[in-house]
């Protein structure tokens, strides 16, 4: 890419990234008492509408083989801390510098722990970010024990949200790996 055409790649990094904090709320407009909602998804504008009032939530994930329980609480506006737990298949990559070895796998996460903090500016979508800690078993290595860092994204409504989360860190061979576990869905159990 020339450099010319980079600055405008981070320009647009840039809008997309800060939209939904620096985005129209929808608040203040010329007519309160009119309904101004316009028909389709609009992703990055529509902020809490009071529908979102719940100060603890408990949510059923279902992933590609298997299944885990997440639960949040609010701390502040849209921002919460949680935990998450399970089991499940997930794609593994990792990779051995000092050896230049490139592994790429299915595996199986035995069970996993996320204490995550959330941030949820409407309902339509979140951002995940927590520290992982998950046992593992790929065919040369069972039941290896992994730390690492895990990012979420998530979009949908208020009942349902889909998405994926992606982990990396370096595992017990001081090997580093990225995995994730593909399309995950979020299913509301109860808001309180």
């Amino acid at each position: 890419m020339k450099k010319s055409h980079s600055k405008y790649l981070y320009v647009l990094l840039f809008a997309i990234l800060s939209a939904p904090v620096f985005g129209d709320s929808g608040e203040g407009d010329e007519n309160p008492n009119q309904n101004n909602s316009k028909p389709g998804y609009n992703f990055l504008h529509s902020r809490n509408d009071g529908s979102e009032n719940f100060n603890n939530q408990l949510t059923l994930d279902v992933q590609f083989l298997g299944i885990g329980v997440g639960y949040k609480k609010r701390v502040y506006k849209d921002f919460f801390v949680g935990v998450d737990a399970g089991a499940g298949f997930g794609i593994n990559y990792s990779f051995d510098a000092p050896a230049n070895r490139r592994s790429g796998a299915g595996f199986s996460e035995i069970f996993y722990l996320t204490p995550n903090i959330s941030y949820k500016p409407n309902s339509n979508w979140q951002m995940l970010f927590g520290i992982t800690r998950a046992q593992i078993s790929l065919d040369e290595e069972k039941g290896q024990i992994n730390t690492a860092v895990r990012f979420g994204f998530f979009a949908g409504d208020k009942k349902l949200q889909y998405g994926f989360q992606l982990s990396m860190g370096k595992d017990e061979t001081n090997d580093f790996f990225f995995y994730t576990s593909l399309i995950i869905l979020k299913f509301r159990v109860k808001n309180w």
